[in-house]
């Protein structure tokens, strides 16, 4: 399955379970990473943690533009969940089984 599917299932599943709050794309990873830290009240437990989480979130921020590129009629953002892995995101959300697999149809 590609990571491509995964992060698109997980972006869209993140938008459903969060709450609305709106930062634009706009400015440098760092700062958006800052914005997203204020915005939802991120604490980390020391700054290997934070380091960790802010790679991860510049990871999902690349990935999200370009999938606002390929597809202009859906707007993928930052949510509460930007700083986690699908994998992170899928055993706290319990929105799929952990036996279940994913499949295109």
């Amino acid at each position: 399955m590609s990571q491509f599917f995964h992060l698109a299932l997980f972006v869209v599943v993140t938008v459903a379970y969060c709450d609305a709050i709106k930062i634009p794309l706009i400015g440098t990873d760092a700062a958006l990473f800052d914005k997203f830290e204020k915005s939802f009240n991120k604490k980390f437990n020391n700054p290997s943690e934070r380091g960790k989480r802010m790679g991860i979130f510049k990871k999902n921020l690349a990935e999200m533009k370009v999938l606002n590129l390929l597809h202009p009629e859906t707007e993928f953002g930052i949510t509460e969940f930007s700083d986690m892995t699908a994998e992170e995101f899928q055993s706290v959300s319990n929105f799929i089984g952990k036996s279940e697999k994913f499949t295109i149809i």
